[in-house]
This record gives structure tokens, sequence and C-alpha cells, in this order.
């Protein structure tokens, strides 16, 4: 007999998948749009990894569990 499936086996299904992919986010110049980002996926599970190319580096990037964040300064594009 097929069950339904709930909500939560669903959640508990997408949760799982995520711990399986990596984001790369490449960025320059962003970090009102990287902190977005961050602020969406924090506590997903989701691997993220971030490449900045900016002068300044975004320091509360690093404070965030499941990200990975490098600073590129001698990039300039």
């Amino acid at each position: 007999m097929n069950r339904p499936v709930t909500a939560d086996v669903k959640a508990k299904g997408a949760a799982e998948l995520l711990r399986n992919v990596t984001m790369l986010v490449p960025t320059r110049n962003r970090h009102g749009y990287l902190r977005e980002i961050l602020r969406q996926y924090q506590g997903t599970g989701l691997r993220i990894i971030v490449a900045d190319t900016a002068p300044q580096p975004l320091v509360e990037a690093q404070a965030h569990p499941d990200v990975q964040y490098h600073h590129f300064t001698e990039c300039r594009f």
C-alpha cells in the first residue's frame, strides 16, 4: 500500500539532498547580495563556497558554519 508523503518527510528528504550539494558563489563588490544568499541558506545544510574578489573581505561570511569563504585580493575581475 502506498502512503501519502507528508510535508515532514518531504522536508527531511530535501535536507538530506542539500547535504550532498555545494553551491559556488563568485562575487565582487556585492556584499549586500552575498549577505542575502547566506541568510537564505543558513541552517539548510547546503555547503557554500564563496570566491570574493572585492577589495575588502566580508568578515561576517566566515562566521557561517557551512561557508568556506575565500578572499582573493590579487584578482581584478
